[in-house]
This record gives structure tokens, sequence and C-alpha cells, in this order.
């Protein structure tokens, strides 16, 4: 549970002293109706101001010889997103993770589901919430778990890195090609094992794959921070969104926003919803 102002999200002042004295009283599963109860109120603004930005950085591999670094911005997420796009079970799972990335000096936080529901979107919150940490997305991940030195390069270059590595299922499953032993056993140890010294280095993990399929080395307690599985949205949910009458069926958060934007209920992936890859 939170112990100072640091760790609490930003309210609006007159309800800042009340969820201080809430938050820092209660186990930790209280704190999740806290926020709850706050954030119904409109409350809550996040960590940062409504004119903030949040900083990221893109390292990439230039003339296949040394990395390069870009940074850029993005809108900060609103607490409220959470509540409207994922299931409550992702949402508990969100709060926490929240907390984790405020704590911890190494692991890993790993996100899968199927194909368009908010993966990305949801990486992009977390960052929104943790501005001591610098977000610094390594594309393509391949590169940089195949080279050494590129890795090392780029987690030390920043004091508290969040290293995002996208769709990197297929690195990371039981049945993966044997040219990916040693670039899993790297990532192993630089979560984890000895390389983690070199740095306070937390790296964030999407994919795809059902987590079945994955090397479970890597989902281990421990290793593991915090494992998000985020699946389709209920009809019901969906429907809430878009305001629309739609077929009963699950939908991915992709389908949602564009039947939305649209105003009509499309089949956008020829009427099926996505599901996890898997061999």
């Amino acid at each position: 549970t939170p112990t100072s102002d640091d760790d609490i999200p930003l309210v609006d002042t007159s309800a800042a002293q009340s969820i201080r004295l809430l938050a820092t009283a209660t186990s930790p599963l209280i704190y999740h109706d806290v926020v709850e109860y706050f954030l119904k109120l409109g409350l809550f603004t996040g960590h940062q101001t409504s004119e903030s930005k949040i900083p990221f950085s893109v390292a990439y591999i230039e003339d296949n010889r040394y990395v390069n670094f870009i940074t850029r911005s993005f809108d900060p997420i609103p607490l409220s997103s959470i509540q409207m796009n994922y299931v409550p079970s992702v949402q508990e799972k969100v709060w926490d993770t929240f907390k984790i990335l405020e704590e911890a000096t190494s692991g890993l936080v790993i996100i899968n589901g199927p194909v368009g529901t908010g993966k990305s979107y949801l990486i992009r919150s977390l960052l929104s919430e943790n501005l001591k940490k610098r977000g610094v997305i390594c594309t393509p991940p391949l590169s940089f778990l195949q080279n050494s030195g590129y890795f090392i390069n780029t987690i030390t270059r920043f004091k508290q890195p969040i290293i995002i590595l996208e769709d990197v299922g297929d690195i990371l499953a039981m049945d993966a090609p044997s040219s990916y032993v040693d670039i899993s056993s790297t990532l192993l140890n630089y979560s984890e094992g000895l390389l983690s010294l070199l740095s306070k280095t937390i790296f964030i993990l999407s994919f795809n794959y059902d987590l079945g399929k994955i090397n479970p080395a890597f989902t281990r307690p421990g290793r593991c921070l915090s494992q998000m599985t985020i699946p389709l949205l209920p009809h019901q949910q969906a429907e809430s969104i878009t305001k629309l009458s739609l077929p009963t069926r699950a939908y991915s958060l992709a389908e949602v926003y564009e039947i939305k934007r649209t105003g009509k209920p499309m089949e956008i992936f020829s009427g099926k919803p996505l599901g996890l890859t898997g061999r």
C-alpha cells in the first residue's frame, strides 16, 4: 500500500487528504476499492497533469553497427480508460502492476492476449503512471537480444529503464527454434541473473501466444513480477463502449473502436473473433 505522497496518483487537492488517509491505512485489496471509488467520482487525474506529455525512447540499430536513440512523447492515458476498456480481472492486475513498477528494480512484466485486445495501449497506461522510469522500445527486439553489446548499451544508457519488447512470443515459446536458445538465456540473465546487476531494468514483454506455450522459466514467480492475459471484451461491455446493439459474441478492443468510429456494427475480421496464437 502507498506510504508517501509519491505513491499516490495525483488527485484534485480537495480529495488528496482523504485518499492519503484511506490508502495508507488499508490493505492492497481495499486500496483497489479506494482507487475505483475515486475514479467514479472523477477525482483521479494520474501522476501526470493534464498538460504533461509522457516521454519515451526508441532504440534501434543503425547501419548494423551501433545503437541509436530517438525520444518522443505521447498524451497520458487516463486511469478511467482502464475501467472502460478492460475486464475487471485485468483492471485489478493493472492497479497491482502500477505499484510493482514503482518499487521493483528488475524482473519481467508479461502481457499476452489475442490480436487487437489493447496490449500496446495498456503498456502506454503503465508508462503514464510511472514517470520515474523511462520506457525504452527496442526494435526489432531480436536484433538486440542477439547482440549483447547493443543490449548493454541500451540498458545502461538510462538510470531506471523499462525495456519494452513487443511480439516476442516466438522467442519465449517452449518449442522455439534451437537458434533462439541463447537469446532466451540472455533475456533470462538480464531480467534476474548476474547481468541484471548492470542496471535497474524492468522488462515488459508482450505477445499473442497462449501463456501455456511459453517457457515457464519466464513466468515463474520471482522473475515474473506481473502477468496479465488480456481477453476479448464480453458482448455487454462492447455494447457499453460503442452505444450500439451488436451481434452476441466477444470483441477485440480494436474491433470495438472501429465499430464506434464508423457508427455501425461491422464484422471487421471476417466475422470471427481473433484468438491467441498457438502452434
